[in-house]
């Protein structure tokens, strides 16, 4: 999982984007059905040469174009809503929460995004190899639970991650797979919530945007909105979704290209972020 692997509203008047909807795609370039691609600038102008493209239809071309519709947060991304919450659970600007959190650990900093769109909330990745958080610990596909693994458990204890358990070394440590991971962060209470869970992989596709696709930060990300989502990885991030053909594999998600893939190994340790809320 380290590698690389591949994986409507329209009109004039001022829109409410509301909670337990779906992102859209975010695309606002059209194309000639060639190597030729121009920014789509006018809401349904299906009577141009370029009709019917995805890049005229929904939230993220009406903010192309200039239209207004409502946000909750601050968030400049075309058609996506975004806000900041600490770590104590505040939202940004409310009680000791600053109103620009800084990203870090601390209970008065940022630790969470939540999506104003589909109403989840999201962990965030710090650069902070004390933390449980750091982008650069690895779990392996682990889900003891017969009603929702697909018949396979997955491998337990298979990455890498702070405080990893050892039965000789570390027998009170954590387990470094999915499973134990979504443990170890309702003990610790990520900004203030303790039913954080894996996301289901439709749950994940919710952050891909297509728009921002080939701007890759320096994790290899180009698929996601790295203003909102720093140290995302450019490669595959677990979903809960096991393999429905195939009960030895697991979906995972690539935010190198945003490609989605139901081929996973369980045994192969690859990035988490946790989400919490119902599923629009």
């Amino acid at each position: 999982m380290k590698r690389h692997l591949p994986v409507l509203l329209a009109g004039l008047l001022p829109v409410a984007v509301t909670a337990a909807s779906l992102n859209d795609t975010g695309s606002t370039i059209c194309t000639d059905g060639g190597t030729v691609y121009t920014t789509c600038t006018t809401l349904l102008d299906n009577g141009s040469s370029l009709p019917h493209q995805d890049a005229r239809y929904g939230v993220s071309a009406m903010d192309n174009a200039g239209v207004y519709y409502s946000k909750q947060g601050g968030s400049a991304t075309k058609g996506r809503d975004y806000s900041k919450v600490c770590n104590s659970g505040e939202p940004a600007g409310t009680g000791a929460c600053p109103a620009a959190p800084v990203l870090g650990v601390a209970a008065n900093e940022w630790g969470c995004t939540k999506d104003n769109v589909t109403g989840l909330t999201w962990e965030m990745k710090v650069n902070n190899s004390a933390s449980l958080h750091h982008k650069n610990w690895y779990f392996s596909w682990y889900d003891s639970n017969p009603a929702t693994n697909g018949g396979v458990k997955g491998k337990i204890n298979g990455g890498t991650c702070l405080n990893q358990y050892n039965a000789t070394t570390n027998p009170t440590g954590k387990s470094c797979d999915t499973q134990g991971f979504v443990t170890a962060v309702n003990a610790a209470g990520l900004c203030g919530a303790t039913d954080w869970r894996m996301p289901s992989i439709r749950e994940l596709d919710t952050l891909v945007d297509y728009n921002l696709y080939g701007a890759a930060n320096a994790e290899g990300a180009g698929a996601i909105d790295n203003t909102w989502f720093p140290y995302t990885k450019g490669h595959g991030f677990w979903s809960s979704s096991a393999n429905a053909g195939n009960s030895n594999q697991a979906w995972y998600l690539a935010f190198q290209d945003g490609y989605a893939m139901p081929t996973g190994n369980p045994n192969d340790p690859g990035s988490v972020r946790l989400v919490r809320g119902t599923t629009p």
